[in-house]
């Protein structure tokens, strides 16, 4: 290491030392849990429950469940506002309570009951009363005798009795005015229900409380209320943050799924990393739903049967289906961008696909997160304790109440929200607007401000510029670790920002059960800083790590290489065909062959064997590519030696099968047709190696004939000179007929509903045009094939070899058969 990296590492531990301390210094004194008295013991607040109990007349209640700590987030915010010392009870404990012997109704309304067995009270850490809470209306046990009937109840007297219950509740130091005194039923008894109301204390922040008093005096209910006052004309925040993380989430969903589309066509998508990530959801999100559930149940607030933990279990089945998609498309349109314009940035990320954990890449990515995550939060915690115009805002209640074992699942949601705000941001986001953003810093800005806006920082700040402010500034520092680092580093300060956010929020509160989650993150800042430094000291040298390449890369590079292959086989096949037809006495002669979208081994030849005689070639090699292309001039090259050397056209084969067999591989076989074509005799003396018939077209008549002699392809088998397996034929020729040798390309051409052209249609189209000039018929054949194959390539190559015999002179144009042109349907 030089001096100039020993430098940036001294200067990256000593700034996140002073954040680490400086955010568990300032946190509490800056942060609502500050003001939130340590949590009371479990036998405080079981004396505290039987008191109110009893002292409502209530014996009929049975504890449900434990109780939890709980908060009045928009309170929070109204009281850090105005400035109070003493705020109200933003803080409270929630018991559930069953009226005993009664069972509760099922939570999807199956036993046709309505009535809410259950009743709950919120009371403060010191024991004083927040709310009672009952829905089910239910009476207490123990009556008090009633003095007067509810008819002789007036408003006055309920009033004070109201005003004197709450004075022995937490609501004592606030002056409340009756708003509205209305009757409801309780059982078979009337009850005067009493709303008071109280707007003095903060600043656009009205509290109701509303007491259910019966003719006894006694109070069968306490519920208050919190609401939020806008100025005349305002909007709410809680929209306007709403309205622009919708168009952004709208904006990126759009966007996405356009690559994906773009991606899939282009097949350069990673479908094994998606795979992974959605798979890992798979496993993670339902444990995590159970534990919200589970801390549910264990607090009291339901009771499902077996029947509802199955419904639940088929809910968090389709809610995991939609989230693993979510992370599918996210992961694997980020990562195939990022690989295709960036690759460096998922480096890190590569060499733990590999397998090699321990390395110094990783060891480097984990020691630089814990630092620079320090570096934030203190940065965080010390603007927010010069802001004073500040609002924090907290959760509806503390961690280990909304998770059982909260410190586990708690953090394996924070990672999964940081990797899919990662992923989409950086590997999505960043890439794309990099692309068409000439300013490498006008993207970072830009992405960080995202960044701010979706609220990846998980800070409950007002008023919301505030919150979009400091959230840019985390994000910002993100960024740059993105833009400096890869997305590894990204990821990994992103995780430990936001646990260390929470972890400092349980710190705030105290209490054993809530104070594991900051036990956690200190764990997890140890492990990853003892893990790292051995891995850059102890790990295997990044060099000698495999490269990882996912499978679609690998099948790219396939077919970049078949690619080129064909390329190759393509121009070697069009350099071996004949560029010139050799004159022969006045014989025409017309070839043309039309290469497949893969280069397949069609062969065609006119050999100059003296001034007589002319050796005509066609063939087809088994096979695509460089291979068959090579056999192709092999045979080539074979049959230019053995044509003057061999009269017999059963030897020329015979002998090119011998050279064949001892070079090409198993398997590979070739079809030939080779012949002889005696121009002052008129006659054609061919061999057949299981090539397509020969057809003869007949001047006199334009009947098309076919000639069908025994015969083996090259390279099936032995064929010695004792071998049946091959026939010579002789045809006789007359003035003006002519030879058709061609390839099954022509008759095998499909249209789009997989119909052959065929050889019945072929030939009524050859016969057609008896009386048109040979290379009009030739143009016209392919004219129409082409036609027919023209929503698809040709799979096969196309190849036609056509002699005229001299001797008679065709002007006329033919008859076009219908029968003989693509159908419509296949146009």
């Amino acid at each position: 290491m030089n001096a100039h990296g020993l430098r940036g590492w001294i200067l990256l531990i000593v700034l996140a030392a002073a954040g680490y301390v400086g955010a568990v210094w300032l946190f509490p004194l800056i942060h609502p849990t500050g003001f939130v008295e340590k949590p009371a013991s479990n036998e405080r607040r079981e004396r505290t429950l039987d008191y109110w109990t009893q002292n409502l007349g209530f014996n009929q209640l049975e504890k449900s469940g434990t109780s939890r700590l709980r908060f009045r987030s928009d309170l929070v915010k109204a009281i850090q506002r105005s400035g109070e010392e003493h705020p109200n009870p933003f803080a409270y404990w929630e018991q559930y309570m069953d009226v005993e012997g009664e069972q509760r109704p099922s939570l999807f309304g199956g036993d046709g009951s309505s009535r809410s067995t259950t009743l709950i009270f919120e009371f403060t850490q010191d024991g004083q009363l927040v709310a009672f809470r009952n829905p089910g209306r239910w009476l207490p046990e123990r009556r008090v005798e009633s003095l007067d009937t509810f008819g002789q109840l007036v408003t006055s007297e309920a009033e004070q009795q109201a005003r004197d219950f709450l004075n022995s509740t937490v609501w004592s130091t606030t002056d409340y005015a009756l708003t509205s005194f209305n009757s409801v039923a309780y059982d078979q008894e009337t009850v005067a229900s009493l709303t008071f109301s109280s707007d003095s204390t903060y600043p656009g922040v009205e509290q109701t409380l509303r007491l259910d008093v019966t003719a006894s005096g006694e109070v069968v209910a306490l519920e208050p209320s919190v609401s939020i006052q806008l100025a005349e004309g305002g909007v709410s925040e809680d929209l306007i943050e709403v309205v622009l993380r919708g168009l952004l989430i709208v904006g990126f969903a759009v966007w996405l799924l356009y690559r994906l589309y773009t991606l899939i066509r282009a097949r350069t998508i990673d479908i094994q990393s998606s795979i992974i990530y959605a798979s890992i959801i798979a496993l993670l999100f339902p444990l995590i739903q159970f534990s919200t559930t589970y801390a549910s149940v264990v607090a009291g607030e339901f009771e499902p049967s077996l029947i509802e933990w199955a419904l639940f279990v088929v809910v968090w089945g389709a809610q995991t289906a939609i989230v693993s998609v979510i992370f599918f498309l996210v992961s694997g349109v980020g990562e195939s961008v990022t690989r295709s314009t960036m690759s460096s940035k998922l480096q890190t990320l590569d060499s733990l696909r590999t397998g090699r954990f321990f390395n110094p890449l990783v060891g480097q990515m984990l020691v630089r997160s814990v630092l620079i995550a320090g570096i934030l939060l203190g940065g965080v915690t010390f603007l927010l304790s010069l802001n004073t115009g500040r609002a924090i805002g907290l959760p509806d209640m503390v961690f280990s109440d909304q998770y059982t074992f909260h410190y586990l699942f708690f953090s394996l949601e924070l990672g999964l929200f940081a990797l899919i705000g990662t992923q989409a941001l950086y590997l999505n986001a960043f890439q794309s607007l990099s692309k068409w953003m000439p300013w490498k810093w006008a993207t970072a800005f830009l992405v960080s401000l995202i960044y701010g806006v979706m609220g990846l920082a998980q800070m409950d700040i007002g008023p919301l510029w505030i919150e979009i402010v400091l959230s840019t500034l985390v994000g910002l520092g993100v960024t740059a670790t993105y833009i400096r680092f890869d997305f590894l580093h990204a990821l990994a300060v992103q995780i430990l920002f936001l646990m260390g956010v929470h972890a400092l929020e349980s710190f705030g509160i105290g209490g054993m059960e809530e104070m594991w989650l900051f036990y956690t993150f200190l764990g997890l800042i140890i492990v990853s800083l003892t893990v790292g430094l051995s891995a850059m000291t102890f790990g295997q040298d990044p060099n000698m790590i495999e490269r990882y390449v996912p499978d679609y890369m690998e099948e790219l590079a396939q077919q970049e290489r078949m690619s080129k292959e064909l390329s190759i086989a393509q121009e070697v096949q069009e350099s071996f065909l004949p560029t010139q037809i050799p004159d022969a006495l006045g014989t025409t002669i017309v070839a043309r062959c039309t290469p497949a979208s893969e280069t397949g081994g069609d062969y065609y030849d006119v050999i100059r064997i003296d001034d007589e005689k002319l050796g005509l070639v066609i063939g087809d090699v088994s096979g695509k590519g460089i291979q068959a292309a090579f056999f192709m001039t092999f045979i080539k090259g074979i049959l230019h030696a053995l044509a003057r050397s061999e009269i017999s056209t059963v030897g020329v084969v015979k002998r090119a099968n011998a050279h064949f067999r001892e070079n090409a591989p198993v398997k590979m076989f070739m079809t030939l047709l080779y012949g002889v074509l005696d121009t002052k005799q008129q006659t054609f003396r061919f061999t057949r190696a299981g090539h397509h018939a020969l057809w003869v077209q007949r001047a006199q008549t334009g009947a098309v004939e076919e000639y069908l002699p025994d015969g083996v392809a090259i390279g099936m088998t032995d064929l010695d000179e004792a071998s049946n397996w091959l026939e010579e034929l002789e045809v006789s020729l007359q003035p003006g007929d002519r030879l058709f040798l061609f390839t099954d390309g022509l008759t095998e051409a499909r249209d789009r509903h997989g119909v052959e052209y065929g050889e019945v249609r072929l030939k009524r189209m050859i016969e057609q045009y008896a009386e048109v000039e040979t290379k009009e018929v030739v143009a016209r054949l392919f004219e129409a094939i082409e036609e027919l194959d023209r929503h698809s390539k040709p799979l096969d190559d196309m190849t036609l070899l056509v002699v005229e015999i001299p001797g008679r002179y065709r002007s006329g144009q033919g008859e076009i058969d219908p029968k003989a042109l693509p159908s419509s349907s296949s146009a």
